[in-house]
């Protein structure tokens, strides 16, 4: 498990990684999703993939499909959490699209 000092900054790096500044989304919210994804044991690219299903659609075309497959890939995004499958739906992906 990640420890609760450097999981934040593995989010941002997370959200980094998929064309996403941290800086254009509101700190509250997500400082909200990182205690959330702390707290339930989500990995920093599944937070970073909840808070990109949230963007509006113009910042959404930015999102790295390439990193996102890689995670799916690499388990780094669990498909078998609802709540990852509905942000990535979201995001376009399906689940017959798998790596």
């Amino acid at each position: 498990m990640f420890s609760r000092f450097f999981y934040p900054v593995k989010v941002n790096a997370a959200l980094a990684a998929i064309n996403i500044s941290p800086s254009l989304i509101n700190q509250e919210y997500r400082q909200g999703i990182q205690d959330v994804g702390y707290e339930t044991g989500a990995t920093p690219q599944e937070a970073a993939v909840f808070i990109a299903a949230q963007l509006p659609m113009m910042l959404q075309m930015n999102v790295s499909n390439e990193v996102i497959r890689l995670w799916i890939h690499t388990g780094k995004l669990d498909l078998s959490k609802p709540d990852v499958i509905v942000p990535l739906q979201k995001l376009g992906f399906y689940l017959d699209e798998r790596p």
